[in-house]
């Protein structure tokens, strides 16, 4: 009976909140005999609740709006989540206003995403750079002042050591002083090449180095011979009849050639000067040719050689021009 007593007791001091909400402005001191038989819209009854929270229990509040702002972040969340996981191509497919909102929302938040991202970084490197290079400035400066404190330190340590030296002693560590500096400036001058001969050759090695222009050509491209030009005059002499005894290699052997040649001089005064002299012309080519033997001349290049001798020994001899090439008319050789 006494366990029924105290539930009855129990039971009449509960409040109801929906009679607690039943009269604007109503405290925790109203009896449930006071309530009214009209209720209040639901928006004022929560309004009533919260004011009546605030002022019995204000650390239950301020729990229940910390719950109520971490439902609404976690809301906004998962409304991102929703439009970043969206079906673009089925929300394509299935078409509509709402579907074309969301893709388009979906690709804008996409392009501007990553650049809000790029300078809230940008915007955030002056707060973390700016300590950093504070600090190595100020460390560089103190590390510097080390550093110049420690070699000023040295210097004055070396005159003070150098002052107590005797002054033979300083004469002959003046004296490498200035023999080492005067070492390092010949050396300079001598690599220069103002003081002793270089090895450099001083002939000149290419027209290039002292020529005013200079103009390269490809190999492909048309030229002209510079000792046999296309458009020059031809000067050619005749020699006629030259019979000389060819050097024999056995003594049984008497070779002998018959020779007649044309030679092409470089321009019409040696081609004058070799017929005016032809006597001498004939007797040096006589003269050349009795040094080369049967065997030389009877093949192509011996014929060839034949030539470049005539020519050299030709070209000594001449005083008005040189010349270019030999030809033959008619050879004879007997063995």
């Amino acid at each position: 009976m006494a366990n029924e007593a105290e539930r009855q007791d129990q039971k009449e001091d509960l409040i109801s909140l929906v009679d607690l909400v039943a009269e604007p402005g109503a405290s925790g001191s109203a009896s449930p005999a006071a309530a009214p038989t009209t209720h209040p819209s639901p928006e004022a009854a929560i309004a009533t609740v919260d004011n009546l929270l605030a002022t019995e229990d204000p650390q239950f509040a301020q729990a229940m709006q910390d719950l109520k702002a971490q439902g609404a972040a976690q809301a906004e969340a998962a409304e991102a989540v929703v439009i970043d996981s969206l079906d673009i191509a089925a929300l394509e497919q299935e078409g509509g206003f709402k579907n074309r909102l969301y893709i388009f929302l979906f690709r804008l938040k996409s392009k501007i995403k990553p650049i809000a991202q790029r300078l809230k970084a940008l915007a955030q490197l002056p707060k973390t750079a700016w300590p950093a290079i504070r600090e190595g400035a100020v460390r560089g400066l103190a590390t510097g002042k080390d550093y110049a404190k420690f070699i000023l330190a040295r210097v004055k340590e070396g005159f003070t050591s150098f002052k107590a030296l005797p002054r033979k002693s300083k004469l002959l560590i003046v004296s490498a002083i200035v023999m080492g500096a005067l070492s390092l400036f010949a050396l300079k001058v001598t690599l220069q090449g103002k003081f002793l001969p270089t090895l450099e050759a001083k002939f000149l090695r290419s027209f290039g180095e002292v020529a005013e222009h200079a103009w390269s050509y490809a190999e492909a491209e048309p030229f002209e011979d510079f000792a046999d030009p296309l458009y020059h005059p031809e000067h050619v002499v005749l020699v006629e009849k030259i019979v000389v005894n060819l050097r024999s290699l056995a003594e049984s052997s008497n070779p002998m050639g018959l020779f007649e040649l044309y030679f092409e001089a470089s321009n019409h005064e040696c081609a004058v000067e070799i017929k005016d002299r032809h006597i001498e012309v004939k007797d040096l080519v006589s003269r050349s040719l009795e040094q080369l033997t049967y065997d030389d001349l009877v093949t192509p290049q011996g014929k060839e050689k034949m030539k470049v001798v005539l020519r050299k020994n030709l070209n000594a001899f001449l005083t008005r021009g040189q010349v270019r090439r030999v030809f033959f008319k008619s050879v004879v050789l007997k063995p």
